[in-house]
This record gives C-alpha cells, structure tokens and sequence, in this order.
C-alpha cells in the first residue's frame, strides 16, 4: 500500500509500472496528472480512485492490471476507459462528477 504525499503533483511515466507488490494506492488531491504507463502491470493493484483533481491521465496508465476490479475516475475520461484500462478484469467503474 502507498499513499502518495500531497506535496506530489504528477506521477510520472512509468513511474509505478511492473510493481507487482503494490494493492493500493491512495492518491491525494494535489495530484494533476498521471504519466504514460504510471501503473501498467501492476499485477496485484486491486482498486484505485483517481480524484477529480486529475485533468491528464497518460496512454495505457493502467493496462494489464490483472487484479483490478474496481476503478473511480473522473467523467472527464469516459470516452478513454477501454484504452486506459485495457486488458482488465474490471467488475465496477464508478465516474465521479467533475466541476468547472
């Protein structure tokens, strides 16, 4: 379990990708965005919340995230579920109001 400081403001390419210990991730509202590839093969990553505060989430963030099954994400990023999440078991996706 990670729980990244509020003092981070995106999370990098590749910054957490084939880290098969991680099962989850608390991510803080100070964070903006999410790099390419931040949490690809992450095999034991089960659930994540992305907080509304995130207006950039990079291609494939989450792809081959075999344990995943549950993901809250701003509506912003509906229409990229299917490339963010690709290759998943995602069971529940919850789209969390965004406000401008």
């Amino acid at each position: 379990s990670i729980t990244i400081p509020t003092s981070v403001t995106s999370i990098g390419n590749s910054a957490f990708s084939q880290c098969s210990n991680l099962q989850s991730i608390t991510i803080p509202t100070s964070v903006t965005s999410i790099g390419h590839y931040a949490f690809t093969n992450c095999s034991n990553l089960q659930s994540i919340t992305i907080p509304t505060s995130v207006t950039s989430i990079g291609d494939s963030a989450f792809n081959d995230c075999s344990s995943l099954r549950s993901v809250s994400i701003p509506q912003v990023f509906t229409v990229r579920i299917f490339q963010l999440f690709a290759k998943n078991q995602l069971y529940e996706i919850e789209l969390l109001p965004t406000f401008s």
